[in-house]
C-alpha cells in the first residue's frame, strides 16, 4: 500500500508564496506529537478559531485516486485547532475552485470547502511554500459559522473534535449551484467515498420556517442614545413565533447590561421577549441575543435565531446618579480581589475622567464618567506595575517585518499560549511597535518574563533585546505610545 506521505497529491509548482512575502509552515504553527488517531468521545478536543488563524495559500490541489480533484487558485484558509495541533481547516477560493468527481460527472463550482484530518497531516494539504500570513481577517464570522454548521460531519462527540487515524480525513465541499458533495478519503487505498446524505440535505426547499429567525425589532433600537433612564422593558421581536423559557440574553462586555428586575417573558405573540431593567442615566448598556456560546432564543422547532447585538446609551449625566460611584464600587471591589484590568480602568479613570467601553470587535461605543482624582490614579498606577515587566524584541537572521501585523503573527508562532489573562496581565498584553534604525522593534508588557524568554529563544526570527521590571514612568510612557491597528 502506498503511504499517505505518497497519496495525498499537493501541487507545489507554480504554487510557491510570491517574492518577499515568508512562507508560512502549519505544522510549525500548530505542532502536535499525535501520531496516531484517538475517536474515544471522552477523548475529544476543544477546539478554537481566531481572526489570526486566517492564512492564504497560493493555490491548492487535491487529487485523490484518477477520479477525485479539487482546486483552486488564491485562496484564504482557516484553521481551527486544540493542544495537540490542528484539527480542520476552511478554504474560501479567492479565485475560482473546482471540484471534479463522480458524484456529479461534472465540474462543479467550489464556495468553500471544509477538511477535518490528522494534525500530523496538515502540511501534506496545504505544503509551508503555498502558504503566507496574508489571509483576510474579516471572513473571520464566515468562517467560524462554516465551523459550526460542518463540524457536526465527522469525528467529533458534542462538537469538540475527536482525532482520526493520519490515513484518513473527510472532504465536504459547498458548491456555487448548491450541492454539498461530503467524501470519505482514505489515502492508503487512494478512494474517495461519497455520500449522498449531504447532498439530500441542501435539496430541500428553502422556506422562511428551514431558516433561522431573526431579530426584527427591538425597544430601546439598537444605537439609540437618548433613553430615558428608570425601570422600563427591553422587548425584542423576532421573525417568529418562539420556544417559551428559552433565552439567551448575554453581556456584550463586562458589565455591560442593566439591573434586572424581572425574569424574561414573552408576549401574548411568542414573538416579543420583554425584560424589565433598571436604567441608570448617562450609560451605555449592550447585549447579545444569542452569541456564539449562547444560542437558547430558538423558535418552536429548536432553530437558534441569528446573533444581534443591542447597544443603547441612556439620557443624563453618572453624576445625577449613582451610576459612576456603582461602577467605581464595583472596579474596586475586583481590584481588592487581585483583578489586573479592574486596577487598569480605575487608573485610567481617576487619570482621565472616564473609562471608554468597547464592544466585541474593538469598536469605541460609550464610555463610564469619573471624577478625576490625580491622588486615586496615581495609587492605582502603583498597583499596576507590581510584578510587570517591558519586554522589547527585535527581528534577525534576515526577518524584516513591514508592518506590526507581521511582527505580531511572528511572535505568535512560539508565544501563542502568552496572552492577556481573564483577571491579570498574563504573558503579553498592551502590544506595541516602535521603529529603530529602520527596523520595527516590538514590545509587550508581561508578568511572565520566564515563560516570555523561553518563548523567544525558541524562535529563530526574533531576538530578545530587553526585559526589565516596569517602573510608573515607563508604563506610562509606553501606554501613551498608541498601538498600530493589526
Amino acid at each position: 500500500m502506498k503511504r499517505t506521505s505518497q497519496s495525498i497529491i499537493v501541487a507545489t509548482a507554480l504554487t510557491l508564496a510570491a517574492p518577499g512575502v515568508r512562507a508560512v509552515d502549519l505544522l510549525e504553527r500548530y505542532p502536535t506529537k499525535l501520531v496516531a488517531g484517538d475517536t474515544d468521545p471522552e477523548h475529544a478536543r476543544t477546539w478554537e478559531f481566531n481572526p489570526e488563524d486566517i492564512f492564504q495559500v497560493s493555490q491548492f490541489n487535491l487529487k485523490i485516486g484518477d477520479g477525485f480533484k479539487a482546486e483552486t487558485g488564491a485562496a484564504d484558509l482557516g484553521i481551527g485547532h486544540c493542544a495537540d495541533g490542528a484539527v480542520w481547516a476552511v478554504l474560501i477560493p479567492r479565485d475560482r475552485g473546482t471540484l471534479t468527481s463522480p458524484a456529479a460527472g461534472k465540474e462543479e463550482t467550489i464556495t468553500h470547502v471544509w477538511l477535518r484530518f490528522h494534525p500530523a497531516q496538515i502540511n501534506r494539504l496545504f505544503a509551508p511554500d503555498t502558504v503566507t500570513a496574508d489571509g483576510n481577517r474579516e471572513l473571520a464570522g464566515q468562517i467560524r459559522a462554516i465551523a459550526g454548521r460542518k463540524m457536526t460531519s465527522s469525528w467529533q462527540a458534542g462538537g469538540k473534535a475527536m482525532i482520526p487515524d493520519p490515513k484518513d480525513f473527510t472532504v465536504f465541499a459547498d458548491t456555487k449551484d448548491g450541492a454539498r458533495r461530503f467524501f470519505i478519503v482514505d489515502t492508503e487505498k487512494q478512494t474517495a467515498e461519497y455520500v449522498d446524505a449531504f447532498n439530500q440535505q441542501s435539496s430541500r426547499q428553502i422556506t422562511p420556517s428551514s431558516v433561522p429567525p431573526v431579530v426584527i425589532k427591538t425597544w430601546p433600537e439598537a444605537g439609540s442614545q437618548k433613553v430615558s433612564p428608570g425601570a422600563t422593558e427591553i422587548k425584542v421581536t423576532f421573525s417568529r413565533e418562539m420556544r417559551d423559557q428559552s433565552w439567551s440574553w448575554s453581556t456584550a462586555w463586562e458589565n455591560s447590561t442593566p439591573e434586572s428586575l424581572e425574569r424574561p417573558r414573552y408576549e401574548s405573540d411568542h414573538k416579543t421577549c420583554v425584560l424589565k431593567v433598571k436604567l441608570e442615566p448617562g450609560k451605555t448598556y449592550g447585549y447579545w441575543l444569542n452569541s456564539e456560546k449562547f444560542t437558547n432564543f430558538k423558535d418552536t422547532n429548536g432553530l437558534p435565531a441569528v446573533p444581534y447585538l443591542l447597544v443603547f446609551s441612556t439620557k443624563g449625566s453618572p453624576s445625577q446618579s449613582n451610576a459612576g460611584p456603582s461602577f467605581l464600587a464595583e472596579q474596586i471591589q475586583l481590584a481588592n480581589a487581585g483583578n489586573y484590568w479592574a486596577k487598569f480602568q480605575l487608573w485610567q479613570g481617576f487619570s482621565q475622567g472616564e473609562v471608554p467601553v468597547f464592544d466585541l470587535h474593538g469598536n469605541r461605543i460609550g464610555k463610564n464618567e469619573v471624577t478625576k482624582d490625580p491622588a486615586a490614579a496615581d495609587k492605582w498606577l502603583s498597583e499596576l506595575v507590581k510584578g510587570a515587566y517591558l519586554a522589547k524584541f527585535g527581528p534577525v537572521n534576515g526577518f524584516n517585518p513591514r508592518t506590526p501585523q507581521e511582527m505580531f503573527n511572528k511572535f505568535n508562532e512560539h508565544g501563542r499560549h502568552l496572552r492577556s489573562g481573564e483577571d491579570s496581565l498574563g504573558g503579553a498584553s498592551f502590544f506595541r511597535t516602535t521603529k529603530h534604525g529602520g527596523k520595527l522593534i516590538g514590545s509587550f508588557l508581561t508578568a511572565m518574563p520566564d515563560e516570555f524568554k523561553a518563548a523567544l529563544e525558541q524562535n529563530p526570527d526574533l531576538k530578545l533585546i530587553s526585559i526589565e521590571p516596569v517602573t510608573p514612568e515607563t508604563f506610562l510612557a509606553h501606554e501613551a505610545s498608541q498601538p498600530e491597528s493589526l
